[in-house]
């Protein structure tokens, strides 16, 4: 004839293992008040030993991000974001504020590069001419395609190059 003994509960600090004949050690970052079953250590506690009845508090107001810390150093101190004592009202007017502080950036950064191109536009001279057409008459598309051309001739070549660049109609 065999016994087997079967146990309910364990120490503080224990828990049964899952055969119900042993007891085993709480891990680091878990507590047993009862000797049935581990808990992990609650937010802002901590336990690094091993076969714990209770985890340790963090001291002061600091606190864990999770629950089953097993070290005091998974304590830190909340820092509060700058904007959490503002009123609305406060915090409107800095958006409105910052917003508005963008918009003029953009607007002045549009007028001056628009300036920029107005001065790099139009500047050069080019002595070339539409040509006539065949039949001694100018023809309004052959002039448009050349002056065109001019103009995109204007732009490329270099600002030393000529002092002035007008595009005229002659004839």
């Amino acid at each position: 004839m065999s016994y087997q003994a079967i146990l309910n509960e364990c120490n503080p600090g224990y828990q049964l293992h899952s055969n119900g004949i042993l007891c085993v050690e709480c891990s680091s970052g878990s507590f047993s008040t009862n000797g049935r079953k581990c808990k992990p250590c609650p937010k802002n506690h901590y336990m690094p030993n091993t076969g714990s009845r209770r985890c340790t508090r963090c001291e002061n107001t600091l606190i864990t991000s999770q629950v089953g810390s097993t070290s005091s150093y998974q304590c830190f101190e909340m820092i509060e974001p700058a904007w959490k004592g503002l009123t609305e009202e406060e915090l409107i007017t800095i958006i409105a504020g910052c917003s508005l502080f963008l918009i003029i950036l953009v607007v002045i950064i549009t007028v001056l590069c628009c300036k920029r191109k107005q001065k790099s536009t139009g500047k050069h001279k080019v002595s070339q001419k539409a040509q006539p057409h065949p039949t001694g008459e100018q023809d309004e598309h052959q002039y448009i395609n050349a002056k065109f051309a001019l103009e995109m001739e204007c732009r490329e070549r270099p600002k030393k190059t000529y002092r002035s660049c007008r595009i005229t109609k002659n004839g």
